[in-house]
Formats: C-alpha cells, structure tokens, sequence
C-alpha cells in the first residue's frame, strides 16, 4: 500500500522525561522519553472519507552531549506506535471498481516504526536556576517502520475482507521502501531536577 498524498501532522507529547541531574563535571546525560502521540488526518475527498486517528504513543531514549552551557547534541533512539480508520473502496483483484464516492469498506491500519534521531538541542534559560526552561531541538531523523498490520471491512455486511501485512512503502524512500528521512523541529518545556 503506498500513501502518495496523505496529510500528516503528528504532535508528540512528552509526558514523562528522566534525566540525571546535571554538574558542572557530567557533560552528558541519559534521557528517557515517553507520552501519548496525538495524529490529525486529512481526507483525500476523491479516496476516502471519515478518517480517524487511533491510540498511539512513543518511547525514546536519547543522550544528551553538552557541548556549551545551552546547547547540546541528541542522538537518540524512538519507537512510534500509531493507528487509524478510514473509509475507503475495496479493490478486489480481478474486478472493476466504480468510483461513485460510496466508501463501503472500513480499513483499520496499525503501524510500528523506529527513528534515529540526530539533533541539536538550544535551551532557553538556565537549567541550573529554573525549575521549568523551554527548549528548541533540531536536526535530522530517519524513520523505518518495523511492521503494519491492516484490517478492510465491509460497513454494508461487516464481512472481513482482509486482515494481514500491510506492504507501506513511502513515497521518497531512503536505502529501503519502509525507510524515509527528514528534518525534525520541537520545542517544549522541561522540568529540570
């Protein structure tokens, strides 16, 4: 299955961040990351129709490299866990499918991906002063999904027309058709101990 114009805005929030507490000797640090990952979807009115984001959340590990008092290198780890419905045709092997807008089958998607992450991390304030400071990371991200399961059912009968593997594969892909690359941007809030 290939998702060539699919609109995807995913927010990541982190609702939990451990970190060890910073000295003047530790020039790196440990953080570990995990939260629930809010996805909001657009329809492609000519495709599909009623799309919906399902439970998903995130884990992460990353070590945080000070190389001045605000900024810093993050290498790191994530695990996404992401899921959505939508209304769509079925298309049958062998058959014609008139497209009359009448989305009579329901597909369930899950999906699970890995991302490296290398990035950059600008504090703003002082961690050692402030209780809260807010931060700015960037850098790059190169994302692989590990594996994606899809369930198609008839809304008119409830019959299970499929249930199994899903074949994603991204529109510009990196090295592999389950691998993908890009820029990421965050900023954010943390409690420092």
């Amino acid at each position: 299955m290939r998702f060539k114009k699919t609109y995807t805005f995913l927010i990541l929030l982190s609702v939990f961040t451990l970190c060890a507490q910073e000295n003047k000797q530790k020039k790196t640090y440990t953080r570990f990351i995990f939260g629930p990952a809010l996805s909001f979807y657009k329809n492609n009115p000519v495709h599909t129709s009623d799309s919906k984001a399902r439970s998903s959340f995130y884990a992460g590990v990353f070590e945080e490299i000070r190389m001045y008092h605000d900024f810093s290198f993050v290498p790191g780890l994530e695990y996404l866990h992401q899921g959505l419905t939508f209304n769509s045709y079925y298309l049958m092997p062998g058959y014609q499918t008139l497209y009359d807008k009448h989305f009579n089958y329901n597909y369930t998607l899950n999906m699970q991906e890995v991302r490296l992450n290398v990035l950059f991390r600008q504090v703003l304030g002082i961690e050692t002063r402030n209780l809260i400071t807010g931060y700015i990371e960037y850098g790059y991200v190169l994302r692989y999904v590990i594996s994606s399961k899809l369930k198609v059912s008839s809304n008119l009968t409830g019959t299970e027309m499929f249930s199994g593997n899903a074949d994603i594969a991204f529109e510009h892909p990196v090295i592999l058709n389950t691998m993908a690359s890009g820029l990421k941007l965050t900023a954010g809030m943390q409690h420092n101990f």
